[in-house]
């Protein structure tokens, strides 16, 4: 397992250890953002446990020692095999909410995911991982992504012409994919899609998608 050495986190983004190697992949390093935890706390958990979940829950994954729908659905976007372990090593991955939640499906409120703390913690992840792209899943997760640093700087994303799949009455601002500078010249192109835990999800009728977001520039141009 890698760990980022930038800064301490309180959940630990998963960089897996062909992440950098990214270059040589369609679509370079991929990012993959979430949407929260949920953790029961034992009485032997430490500050420690409850800041390497994201990892050690991934590392299992990869390690072939634990298996959750959500994985399996998330690897199963992008390729047309069945080796979960070796797509997991090959991103990153995050949960934009750092709030821990004791199961799933707990309901999330709008101060959370506008809290400043989260909103921060997004751009100083894509000045870390320096990720080309983006796929946040959900719907409320992409309603909830900062357009800037901080209320007080100007925004700093830019417009794409590639329209999203999420399903559901969207606002305007919604509906396409934006790119997000990432430190120095650098760009993200960002897009989302409806969550694999969510009724309807199909990732056969996504694949279409998901290989023309991996395919679109990652850097700002006006001839797309």
């Amino acid at each position: 397992m890698i760990f980022l050495d930038t800064a301490e986190y309180s959940r630990r983004p998963w960089k897996g250890q062909r992440y950098e190697d990214g270059s040589n992949r369609p679509g370079g390093r991929l990012l993959i953002v979430g949407e929260s935890h949920y953790h029961r706390c034992r009485p032997d958990c430490t500050t420690q446990t409850h800041a390497n979940l994201t990892v050690n829950t991934i590392q299992d994954v990869v390690d072939g020692d634990f298996r959750h729908a959500f994985f399996t659905k998330v690897a199963g976007l992008f390729q047309q095999s069945k080796d979960v372990s070796g797509f997991w090593k090959e991103v990153a991955f995050y949960n934009f909410l750092q709030e821990l939640f004791e199961g799933p499906r707990r309901p999330v409120s709008k101060e959370m995911r506008l809290n400043c703390e989260n909103q921060a913690l997004f751009f100083e992840i894509l000045h870390s991982l320096k990720p080309d792209h983006v796929l946040v899943l959900g719907k409320a997760n992409w309603g909830a992504l900062p357009s800037r640093p901080n209320p007080k700087e100007p925004v700093v994303c830019k417009e794409s012409r590639l329209k999203l799949e999420l399903p559901g009455g969207l606002h305007e601002d919604d509906v396409i994919a934006y790119w997000y500078p990432t430190g120095g010249s650098s760009w993200a192109l960002i897009g989302a899609i409806q969550h694999p835990s969510s009724f309807g999800f199909s990732a056969r009728r996504l694949c279409g998608w998901i290989e023309r977001f991996r395919n679109y520039p990652s850097t700002p141009t006006e001839s797309y």
